[in-house]
């Protein structure tokens, strides 16, 4: 009676050997692939703050949380009535417009050149306010369209001020200036305030969460 049992038992133990076996390893291969998976994601730097180690040798990372500085919405708002009263006069009353500043040039031309500029304004304009603050690269792209046509306005006005001494292209000018510098502070800003994280220095006890085995 004896030995029928422990051949019952010998019997189990080889039906559920390679069971139990085949469950340690199918545990293991799913335990190396969620390590291998978070290893991958970490080299490439998903999910992450700091920049990965691609991103470090291809030279670019942008983080997913963007700082923004205080006051851009407001300084938004400043540039984007200023340009829309800008491109409303040029596209309504080109006339005016020349007259006030003196123009000799053919009428004809003139409106055309003063309409010409009120459309791009309002390019201008409409991109300013439908781009989100989402990515580092929309909001530079935005503030460098707006320092380059404000630089070369204020440019342009202080060249004809110079000729013209006309008050009404000195305001513009210096309104112009105020726009550009506005602009350029805070793409700089910007620039400064989201600057790639650089790597954590090794410690003593090797605690490095940006090193990957």
């Amino acid at each position: 009676m004896g030995s029928k049992d422990d051949t019952a038992v010998e019997s189990l133990l080889r039906l559920s050997t390679p069971s139990s076996t085949m469950d340690t390893t199918i545990r293991r291969r799913s335990f190396d692939d969620a390590q291998s998976r978070f290893k991958c994601r970490k080299v490439l730097g998903i999910g992450g703050k700091e920049p990965s180690k691609v991103l470090q040798v291809l030279g670019r990372h942008e983080s997913y949380l963007l700082i923004i500085p205080r006051g851009y919405e407001t300084w938004q708002l400043i540039i984007a009535s200023c340009l829309f009263l800008f491109a409303v006069m040029w596209l309504v009353f080109p006339g005016t417009w020349l007259s006030i500043v003196g123009s000799h040039a053919d009428p004809v031309i003139g409106n055309m050149c003063c309409r010409i500029i009120a459309g791009a304004l309002f390019a201008i304009i409409s991109t300013t306010w439908y781009t989100e603050p989402t990515s580092m690269l929309a909001l530079r792209n935005t503030l460098m369209l707006q320092y380059i046509y404000s630089g070369i306005a204020t440019f342009s006005l202080t060249w004809a001020f110079m000729t013209n001494k006309s008050k009404f292209l000195l305001g513009l000018a210096i309104i112009h200036g105020f726009l550009t510098i506005g602009s350029v502070f805070y793409y700089f800003a910007f620039r400064e305030m989201n600057k790639p994280t650089p790597d954590k220095p090794f410690n003593k006890s090797n605690d490095d969460r940006n090193h990957v085995d």
